[in-house]
Parts: structure tokens; C-alpha cells; sequence
């Protein structure tokens, strides 16, 4: 007897998912592509479970070419990594801006943590600014 055959997931090879992407992006950058190859070159994708992976973006435009392009990413996939099973979940990161600080808000900030330059400028009379 042969190997059980089972129904299982299997698991994605990391580092043959990482190539494949590649080239497939890479072929879309000689079809002339260049946005979705920028886009699928961006991040690498993830594996997130037996015949699952996912893949980050982090604005619209990324979001408009991956719902257009997926189903035929999604077919190649599945033919190169012969896991006819396989998912792909797009994901919309969320991109924190950092706030500002003004030169008052980071001295405030210093001052916190050492009240000993609320002294230095008093006693220097320092501006700032």
C-alpha cells in the first residue's frame, strides 16, 4: 500500500510562496503593470494557516488593484503551489500617523522626564522659539 491519501490542508512552503509571488509580480511589471507590481512587491505575503496565506495593504489604490487582480493571483497560486484549497485574505492595514510635536511639546515631554531642564531654562532665560 501507498501513502494514505487524505483531505487535509497542507501546509504552504514559506519560502516557495515567497518566490512565486515574486515572479508573478514581476511579470506583471513587464506587462507594463508597474503600479500592482509595486503594490504585490510592497509586503511579502503571509502564511496564516493550512492553505491559507494573507497579504497587507495600506491604502485604496492598493485595495482597487488587489480586488481586481485576486482571482487570477489566486489561480496561479493554486496551480504553482498545487494547493487547489488555497485562500488568500487581503488585509487593509491601518497606518497610524504619528503625531507632531512641536519644539514646546518635546521639550514638555524632556522635562517629564528630567525636571532639571526646567531649571537650565529658567536660569539661562532660554527661548523656545
Amino acid at each position: 500500500d501507498g501513502p494514505a491519501l487524505t483531505n487535509a490542508p497542507k501546509e504552504v512552503n514559506a519560502s516557495l510562496l515567497v518566490r512565486v509571488w515574486n515572479e508573478y509580480a514581476l511579470a506583471k511589471k513587464r506587462e507594463g503593470k508597474n503600479s500592482l507590481h509595486a503594490t504585490l512587491s510592497a509586503m511579502e505575503p503571509v502564511i496564516t494557516g493550512p492553505s491559507a496565506i494573507s497579504f497587507a495593504i495600506v491604502n485604496d489604490v492598493q485595495e482597487k488593484y488587489m480586488r481586481e487582480e485576486k482571482p487570477v493571483l489566486l489561480g496561479y497560486l493554486r496551480n504553482q503551489l498545487a494547493d487547489p484549497a488555497l485562500q488568500l485574505e487581503v488585509i487593509k492595514e491601518e497606518i497610524v500617523v504619528k503625531p507632531r510635536y512641536t519644539k514646546q511639546d518635546r521639550f514638555n515631554l524632556m522635562a517629564e522626564k528630567n525636571p532639571a531642564l526646567l531649571k537650565l531654562r529658567a536660569e539661562f532665560d532660554l527661548d523656545l522659539g
